[in-house]
């Protein structure tokens, strides 16, 4: 009967329905610190970053705009997986190829081997995901779950409420999770996977449909502001219960500065390429992890590309939803020249100036940096990918508001329709119904909703007021996203209703 708990385990490895972002992300050798390859991914499309050391010594990099993924099949990530693509040296005014990039990475989206050829110099050496801050999950959630229970505790396939608390103190975790009939104590460890993570653990459980001890184990978990999703596995010799949730937060709103804060992770690029000299064509490497950025300015120059590094970028103030800023101090490499091994011993760093991002929802996100007193500064936009994600559909969720003095949730039934004209949504709660016209666009990986909509509440009264959602997600655990309607602001979260 163990076969049931290997079964488990390898399921929870493999429920993601599609690529998303598994691999962005830092990626280094641990033991030989100094280097490394910045991922970002957006659905089959990597963006790839390589920071090494000249022959100067100084600090260059080398692009990959072309690397793509294999096509999707529910298996994928099953076995170790591979893709490369053309490494070019940026300059002014063009760059050149030099050679190529290859990654493969193992199943658990840790560890992987990274081949690089440049000018014919071939190097290959182990990497690991870094991780650099823990993500805040702490919080109470509400709203559905789908679970099916297997062999003596058998139970059929539900979509049911739920409900969950979560206390932290680092990487560990405590959860409650319960719904009408059952409910589990979880204590385990949360282990970072970039834009998403892991639970492993052990369960105390009492009801139906559940082991009363058991193995816990999470996967894809995905942590919004306002929202938490994820695939679980609870399970003994003897029961074994398969489910995913996607739930929004009932507590109080958090505070401008605590996190979880929108993740800012791309390649933002200086827009108005036109001004020409000095100031033209540089880009930020961004990655986040719970209120931390690691950024690195990448500057294109006459004889290749030069990187600096800002490790611990604070947020410094805004509010999510509206704009955020975060500043650090800069600091400028050197090292051994790629032409050679790599000793992280012989890597120096030196202080070049400051850096501050101000990522603003409206479109006027900027960048100002110093490197050795002089200043540059200027609009940025993000590496987007185009995205035709359809969220058409039924759903059975929660919708949250976080701006009473008792903040409240109210579960209810959602209708999606999509075609050319835009989008329509229908939401049956039990104090009112609503009707939403609007239009989806994508921005990289999630979505906004701008529309107009109206509510009819119990006594027939109808009002009216624009909708706006942002954070849009489609994953296979559910839909999530933040809304404001109605004079309300909070999370919106559902599981498909079959």
């Amino acid at each position: 009967m163990r076969i049931w708990a290997f079964i488990a385990a390898s399921l929870c490895l493999a429920v993601q329905a599609g690529w998303e972002d598994q691999y962005t992300g830092l990626w280094f050798d641990p033991s030989n610190p100094g280097w490394g390859v910045s991922l970002h991914q957006q659905g089959q499309s990597i963006n790839a970053t390589l920071l090494l050391y000249g022959k100067d010594g100084d600090a260059r990099y080398f692009e990959a705009r072309d690397a793509r993924l294999q096509d999707w099949d529910p298996y994928v990530l099953w076995d170790p997986v591979t893709f490369g693509g053309t490494l070019r040296e940026p300059g002014l005014p063009s760059s050149r190829a030099v050679g190529t990039i290859v990654l493969s990475f193992e199943e658990d989206l840790r560890h992987g081997t990274l081949t690089h050829v440049i000018d014919g110099v071939r190097t290959t050496s182990p990497v690991t995901r870094a991780t650099f801050e823990n993500t805040a999950l702490a919080g109470a959630f509400a709203g559905n779950r789908i679970a099916t229970s297997y062999h003596q505790c058998a139970a059929p396939f539900a979509n049911e409420p739920v409900r969950l608390s979560i206390e932290q103190s680092g990487q560990d975790v405590v959860l409650r999770m319960s719904d009408d009939r059952a409910s589990c104590e979880i204590t385990g460890t949360y282990r970072s996977l970039g834009p998403t993570g892991t639970i492993d653990g052990t369960a105390q459980c009492s009801g139906p449909g559940v082991p009363v001890t058991g193995t816990f184990a999470a996967s894809d978990t995905r942590v919004e502001r306002e929202s938490i999703g994820f695939h679980y596995s609870i399970w003994n010799d003897d029961c074994r219960q398969e489910g995913r949730l996607a739930i929004a937060r009932t507590g109080s709103r958090l505070a401008d500065e605590s996190p979880p804060h929108d993740d800012v992770s791309s390649v933002w690029t200086k827009r108005n390429l036109g001004s020409g000299g000095a100031d033209a064509g540089w880009s930020i490497a961004v990655h986040q992890q719970g209120n931390t950025l690691f950024a690195m300015v990448l500057v294109p120059g006459e004889h290749g590309g030069s990187w600096y590094v800002a490790s611990n970028m604070t947020y410094t103030l805004g509010q999510d939803g509206d704009f955020t800023e975060y500043d650090g101090e800069l600091w400028a490499t050197e090292g051994p020249p790629y032409t050679g091994a790599f000793d992280y011993r012989r890597v120096r760093t030196r202080r070049v100036g400051l850096l501050q991002i101000t990522v603003d929802r409206g479109g006027y996100s900027n960048a100002i940096f110093d490197i050795d007193n002089v200043r540059r500064s200027g609009p940025i936009e993000p590496w987007l990918q185009p995205r035709d994600t359809r969220i058409a559909g039924s759903w059975t969720g929660i919708r949250t508001d976080l701006l009473t003095a008792a903040p409240t949730a109210a579960p209810g039934e959602w209708t999606i329709t999509q075609d050319s004209s835009g989008l329509r949504m229908s939401l049956i709660e039990a104090a009112r119904t609503c009707e939403i016209a609007g239009a989806l666009q994508w921005r990289g990986l999630t979505g906004e909703i701008t529309g107009l909509g109206n509510c009819r509440d119990s006594t027939g009264a109808v009002r009216y007021d624009d909708f706006y959602a942002q954070q849009v997600r489609m994953t296979d655990q559910g839909l999530t996203m933040r809304y404001w309607f109605l004079g309300s602001y909070g999370g919106m979260a559902a599981v498909a209703r079959y």
